[in-house]
């Protein structure tokens, strides 16, 4: 948890409306802000979580998954195999023909069971 502190120019309650727009605006992202008084000068505190502020700038990053709603164990794509021919099963795992034996060869190498 981080803590940053500032002091403000003028009074408190000439800040109070500009409060409530900046607690709106920093909602729902682990930024927590309060405005207070100390020794006659108004106080804008911050106080953040490291690990919510974190998810929320890595949110969505990264490459999309193929086939998210059904991930298939290799058992059931090898099964697919048989059934299908290699292009109707490409296109159905969404995968190109090189992944495709790329991760085969990785399941011979190194004896793994992970998702296509």
């Amino acid at each position: 948890m981080g803590r940053l502190n500032f002091m403000l120019a003028g009074k408190i309650d000439m800040h109070i409306q500009d409060m409530s727009l900046l607690k709106e605006i920093l909602g729902g992202t682990g930024i927590n802000a309060e405005l207070t008084e100390k020794d006659g000068y108004a106080w804008l505190k911050f106080d953040y979580d490291y690990s919510a502020v974190g998810r929320k700038k890595t949110r969505n990053a990264g490459r999309r998954e193929k086939m998210s709603a059904s991930l298939l164990k290799v058992s059931e794509v090898l099964e697919m195999n048989k059934t299908m021919s290699e292009k109707e099963m490409l296109e159905k795992l969404q995968i190109s023909r090189s992944t495709y034996y790329r991760r085969l060869r990785s399941i011979d190498e190194n004896n793994l069971d992970f998702h296509f």
